[in-house]
């Protein structure tokens, strides 16, 4: 078994040779046709959760470049209500430790695509764990976008069109988790029948 996933799998040519098969595979055949298909279908969603992941970054570098006096101006569209320098230079910003937040957002960025590749493509049944971890760890970011764009509503009165490209691929991220996530419930629930009945 590889040690990660992210190896060619051809995805499309799997799901053709699945539909081929299951006309000529024993139904138990068929089963583990289907599982593989399915594995096949988490790895993809993965590999976009870890892209997802590696845009937001980049887009909070922006910001850090700015908060740390890299950049002087943030580039940013020329549109009413948007004032990116406002919003990266706010106190909010500042909030954690006195850490500016593009710094923050890019770690946290960084280890969410680290969660989505860590793995075989059967992590989901021999180490549902990672996969319930990085469901863990997408929520926590959605939280934060989530947050972020409500201060920038309520408090600082602006918007800033770096983070909320960071906060639309995080919400684009939470629908390709779910899938993975509850294959790895039930496996994690079975596991815990099989401890208790022995």
């Amino acid at each position: 078994m590889a040690s990660s996933a992210f190896e060619p799998l051809g995805y499309a040519g799997l799901l053709k040779a699945g539909r081929i098969m299951s006309r000529v595979l024993k139904p138990g055949e068929q089963g583990r046709v289907a599982r593989k298909q399915e594995l096949a279908r988490f790895v993809a969603h993965r590999r976009r959760v870890a892209e997802l992941s590696l845009a937001a970054t980049g887009a909070m570098g922006v910001i850090a470049l700015y908060q740390t006096g890299v950049l002087k101006h943030i580039p940013e569209p020329r549109i009413p209500g948007f004032n990116a320098d406002k919003v990266a230079g706010s106190a909010e910003a500042y909030s954690i430790l006195g850490i500016p937040d593009g710094l923050l957002g890019m770690g946290s960025y960084a280890v969410t695509a680290a969660l989505a590749t860590i793995g075989a493509s059967d992590r989901t049944i021999e180490r549902p764990a990672l996969s319930l971890l990085m469901a863990a760890k997408v929520g926590v970011d959605t939280a934060f976008a989530a947050k972020s764009v409500r201060d920038q509503w309520k408090k600082q009165h602006a918007f800033c069109s770096w983070c909320l490209l960071a906060c639309a691929v995080t919400f684009a991220a939470v629908p390709l988790v779910i899938p993975e996530t509850r294959a790895a419930t039930r496996q994690m629930a079975r596991r815990c029948s099989v401890r208790l009945r022995a």
